[in-house]
C-alpha cells in the first residue's frame, strides 16, 4: 500500500524534471483468505492508485498484467509459501472484478 510519504516523494521526484513511471503493478494476495481476497485485492488498488496517480505527477501505470493466469500459482525458483491467486485487474476468464472497477474509478478522478 502506499503510504503518504511517497506522493510527496513522487512530487519531488518531478519536481527534480523527472518523468514518473509506475510499472509492474499487480497486488500481492498470496497471505489473504481466498474468500476475501477479491475486495481486499480492490481496496488495495484503491487507495495506493489514489494516492499516487493522484498526484498528477505520473506519467503512466502500466499493471505486471491484464488477466490472472496460471503463472502466478507456479513455483518461482527460490520463492517460499504461498503465491498470490487474483493479483490483476481482471479474472483468468477475462470476467471484470472489484479490482477492474476500483482502478476505473481512480482514474477517472486522476488530474
Amino acid at each position: 500500500m502506499a503510504s503518504p510519504g511517497l506522493a510527496q516523494f513522487i512530487l519531488d521526484v518531478k519536481a527534480m524534471g523527472l518523468a514518473v513511471y509506475i510499472t509492474e503493478l499487480d497486488v500481492d494476495d498470496s497471505r489473504l483468505n481466498p474468500g476475501s481476497s477479491d475486495g481486499m485485492v480492490a481496496g488495495v488498488y484503491k487507495r495506493y492508485l489514489g494516492r499516487v496517480p493522484g498526484t498528477g505527477a505520473v506519467s503512466s501505470v502500466l499493471t505486471w498484467g491484464v488477466w490472472d493466469t496460471p503463472h502466478y500459482t507456479a513455483a518461482t525458483p527460490g520463492q517460499s509459501g504461498p503465491m498470490a491467486r487474483r493479483p490483476l485487474l481482471f479474472g483468468a476468464d477475462g470476467t471484470v472484478k472489484d479490482a477492474s472497477w476500483a482502478t476505473e474509478h481512480c482514474f477517472a478522478r486522476t488530474p
